[in-house]
């Protein structure tokens, strides 16, 4: 099982990787920063709305934060992030059911 930190841990290394304040990942994401903060320190757990919009402000696939691993991965092309959403939703449901 993923832990909530593995996640924190992720979305702050590929935030740092984009060279992004967490105050610009917030907005974009359509999250306030306050919450964006907590969240990067482990505070709080993220749905999964959170995570593909987070996934989608850092141009990353969005099971990039669920590995406890980081490497780097390849970033999306703007004509693929609505199918590696919809991807990531299915593999996020399968692993709940």
């Amino acid at each position: 099982m993923i832990s909530p930190k593995t996640i924190s841990e992720n979305i702050r290394y590929w935030r740092e990787q984009r060279n992004y304040k967490q105050a610009y990942v917030a907005n974009q994401a359509g999250i306030s920063r306050r919450w964006y903060v907590s969240l990067e320190n482990g505070i709080v757990i993220p749905k999964i709305n959170h995570i593909l919009a987070i996934a989608e402000v850092l141009n990353i696939e969005p099971e990039l934060l669920f590995k406890k691993e980081q490497k780097i991965g390849k970033s999306l092309e703007e004509g693929d992030v609505e199918e590696k959403v919809k991807q990531a939703i299915r593999k996020a449901l399968e692993k709940l059911l």
